[in-house]
């Protein structure tokens, strides 16, 4: 387990945590060169104190997701990367009413 690196760019298998806001909306998205990999988002279970992977959250190609954060923190768990993966990273909190 590693916090995401700062530029958020993936470029190795492994476990990557993002601390977010409880209950907020976010946008993240997941851009560049896949070469083989799969990325899994999943968020923690505080109940066992593991993680669990997100229904539909399991991807191999740039994607856009909207999700609102069940936990503190999110991890992306990555696999099958290759010699020249490199995924970047970006994750916007919005600021919208009631939010």
């Amino acid at each position: 387990m590693a916090a995401l690196p700062n530029p958020p760019l993936i470029v190795a298998d492994g476990d990557y945590d993002i601390k977010v806001d409880v209950g907020h909306a976010y946008l993240l998205t997941l851009k560049g060169t896949w070469n083989g990999a799969t990325v899994t988002l999943k968020t923690r279970n505080d109940a066992t104190g593991g993680y669990d992977a997100v229904i539909d959250g399991a991807f191999t190609a740039d994607t856009e997701q909207n999700f609102r954060a069940p936990t503190l923190i999110l991890r992306l768990t990555v696999s099958g990367s290759g010699g020249s993966t490199s995924i970047a990273v970006g994750y916007t909190k919005h600021f919208i009413k009631g939010n």
